[in-house]
């Protein structure tokens, strides 16, 4: 798959342009449920389709792959993340007890993992897919533009999408892609309560779905 970056003032000629490939994407299903790969499978490809072609180039060459936690197993029943066992997760929990394994890069290859109960709701598939162009697709002036807003929002206050996105400018990122998809809120909610962060995530991802608020 590419995504098109189309030439400045070629609006007439809408082929004219390059054409920027999509890094691989793939969901392990790990025997989950056909239900559950298959919504995971859509709310992955939205969010990695809609992004921009510059971010886009510096995926060029690595591979994308959500693992889906059956509800029987834990994250470290996974081989993939076996190597986590008894290793504490970010949120302070072990990673035998998570339901979401954070974005990790080994090599051309970035792994995370989300549990088979929250799939099909979307909301935490989103995020965490957002959560892997947070820390590895950004720009340079992306990232401190990122950091401005979350510092400014810390200080200033206003309504999060949830407690996590409170946590760190990933986390807001992640929190907000989300939103801006359409998961638990919509684009509209996401202008009228926190412009700055839309302009932002609508930059990163150029081609998400729906009108830009006026």
């Amino acid at each position: 798959m590419y995504i098109h970056e189309p030439i400045s003032g070629t609006q007439g000629a809408p082929m004219l342009g390059r054409f920027v490939p999509l890094p691989e994407l793939d969901v392990k299903k790990h025997g989950a449920s056909d239900e559950a790969v298959a919504a995971a499978t859509a709310v992955m490809d939205k969010i990695f389709w809609g992004l921009s072609p510059s971010n886009v180039d510096i995926l060029r060459g690595l591979s994308i792959h959500l693992h889906i936690i059956p509800q029987s197993k834990k994250a470290t029943d996974l081989a993939e993340f076996r190597k986590l066992k008894d290793k504490t997760a970010p949120t302070g929990g072990s990673y035998d007890s998570v339901r979401v394994v954070d974005a990790i890069r080994s090599r051309s290859r970035i792994e995370y993992a989300v549990g088979e109960e929250s799939i099909v709701e979307g909301f935490i598939v989103a995020q965490e897919s957002a959560r892997v162009v947070a820390r590895f697709a950004l720009t340079k002036s992306e990232q401190q533009w990122l950091q401005s807003l979350f510092n400014e929002r810390k200080q200033k206050g206003g309504a999060w999408v949830s407690a996590d996105a409170a946590s760190s400018p990933e986390a807001y990122f992640s929190a907000s892609t989300a939103a801006l998809f359409g998961y638990r809120f919509n684009r509209a909610w996401l202008y009228q309560n926190d412009p700055q962060i839309h302009s932002l995530v609508s930059a990163v991802f150029r081609h998400a779905p729906g009108p830009i608020p006026d």
